[in-house]
């Protein structure tokens, strides 16, 4: 938390459905607004992994909290980084359309 709280991010994305929990129990401590984004790089229904990442859900960047994100300090949470393949590809969107 400490670590988090000398960074100072001005939002928290959460990449679901893991990265919901951690992001929500971040915010207990650091009091940052939380969005959230749906990737999928696994089936749920066999459990392998897909070739590449799909975008599932994905904040409005026009409105609320998604505007507040362009040149702000962003948190990107997810509770597993086996391969940096979802974390990876969330870091590049944000740049992206941010």
């Amino acid at each position: 938390v400490d670590r988090v709280k000398e960074f100072n991010p001005d939002v928290i994305i959460a990449i679901g459905g893991g990265g919901f929990i951690p992001a929500r129990m971040l915010r207990t401590q650091i009091r940052k607004p939380i969005l959230a984004v749906s990737l999928e790089l696994y089936d749920d229904d066999t459990g392998e992994k897909g070739q590449r990442v799909k975008k599932v859900q994905w904040f409005d960047e026009t409105s609320g909290v998604g505007k507040e994100v362009r040149g702000k300090r962003v948190l990107i949470m997810d509770e597993v980084d086996d391969t940096r393949t979802t974390l990876k590809y969330c870091v590049e969107e944000v740049m992206k359309t941010n």
